[in-house]
């Protein structure tokens, strides 16, 4: 089976190249580099350059690395080593001969833009157009993108919102595999090879070989759902620990307005992924124009205060709609059964989320339903978290406590 890490790649690479942008300004500033609007054609420069204003651009040769921030920039000459880009386009006519870091709102690769090795970009907008060439992988996070250029090695990209969310998603999703006894765990397939025939399409056969020795189906099932249940078990749990009265008061919401809790989770999660990326262009557009006004420390500062409070944030969120919107909905299960069975149990708070994520775990590693169930609950949940946002009163901070 197709590795799941392998779509994820793109992305983790995304993330160093926004490790390096931060990080390379500070270093250019630091280091003996030459510091200049632009590079004139029939000019060498024999050393590393940082670019910065409204228009950066290389139109002569550069033998070293070139560090770019700006609005419009433009490649047009030639420079023997790589090139780091923040801003907000990107125009490469000319020719690179090492790698290629960009974080940009559109890249243009134009015919006759050559990057020698390998191309890293986290774009709104990517567009090769043909006769353009990277010499080695292009890996790319990216909003839309049209790739019409010869790309050597590797694609890796991940192209468009949805597939950037699903993505996102599959760092933080808890996926529990459900049990099929009839599927043997571990198959191989083995494809014979394939020959034209005169008149009939190619044709391919395929055997199922022998499963190999290993875990059984269930034991895998077994171990995923343990892996879950112990995550829920740990992030309910501390939550529930930090913020007691809040989070029942959370589970408290769902029971006396479940329809307006689904209502406001959906708009929570369809604007908690929406948000982030407005905040983003927000703050590079920050950065941009800061830098344009020859403002480079307060620049840098307000970009790495808001880059931290935006990964905070996306962090917070993703926690709550993995982690905490499903452990309120099993505390107030676990609540509602002890209830009725073992009313002595509800002093420990805890014995209700533990009850109640016992039996979401299982329920959720069933095909199709599971991932009904999940998803409502996921809904209920985080519209219960906002709706809680308002100050609980005090006749519901009782009726939480004693339920």
């Amino acid at each position: 089976m197709k590795n799941k890490s392998g779509k994820h790649r793109p992305f983790i690479i995304a993330l160093f190249v926004v490790l390096g942008l931060l990080l390379f300004p500070a270093t250019a500033q630091a280091g003996k580099l030459l510091q200049a609007n632009a590079i004139p054609s029939k000019q060498v420069v024999e050393q590393d350059v940082f670019l910065t204003g409204p228009q950066p651009i290389v139109e002569g040769t550069v033998n070293g690395d070139v560090f770019i921030v700006g609005s419009e920039a433009t490649i047009s000459g030639e420079v023997n080593g790589s090139v780091f880009v923040l801003a907000e386009k990107l125009d490469l006519p000319g020719k690179i001969s090492g790698n290629l870091y960009v974080a940009a709102v559109e890249a243009n690769h134009p015919a006759d833009g050559q990057v020698d090795r390998s191309l890293y970009g986290i774009v709104l907008s990517l567009m090769t157009e043909s006769d353009s060439l990277i010499g080695r992988d292009l890996n790319l996070v990216a909003m839309s993108a049209r790739l019409q250029g010869q790309t050597t090695g590797k694609t890796s990209a991940i192209i468009g919102p949805w597939e950037i969310i699903k993505v996102l998603q599959g760092f933080f999703n808890q996926n529990i595999t459900g049990f099929n006894p009839s599927v043997p765990a571990v198959v191989k397939l083995e494809t014979d090879p394939i020959s034209a025939r005169v008149g009939l399409p190619y044709l391919a056969s395929i055997r199922i070989k022998e499963a190999d020795q290993g875990p059984s189906a269930l034991a895998e099932w077994a171990v995923d759902a343990l892996k879950s249940l112990i995550g829920f078990i740990v992030v309910g749990g501390l939550v529930l620990w930090i913020f007691p009265r809040r989070f029942k008061g959370w589970a408290f919401k769902i029971k006396t307005e479940p329809l307006a809790s689904a209502g406001y989770g959906v708009l929570v999660l369809i604007n908690g992924y929406l948000v982030p990326v407005v905040g983003l262009v927000l703050v590079i557009g920050l950065l941009v124009g800061l830098l344009f006004l020859s403002l480079p420390t307060l620049a840098w500062t307000f970009f790495g205060v808001g880059m931290g409070a935006l990964i905070t944030l996306f962090t917070l969120l993703q926690a709550a709609i993995t982690f905490v919107s499903k452990a309120i909905v099993a505390y107030l299960i676990g609540t509602l059964i002890l209830s009725k069975v073992l009313p002595g149990a509800l002093k420990h708070a805890f014995l209700p989320l533990l009850l109640g994520l016992i039996l979401y775990v299982p329920l959720a590693s069933i095909p199709y339903l599971g991932f009904v169930i999940g998803l409502a609950a996921t809904l209920v949940g985080l519209g219960a978290i906002w709706l809680g946002l308002k100050r609980v009163s005090e006749p519901e901070q009782k009726v939480a406590e004693t339920a």
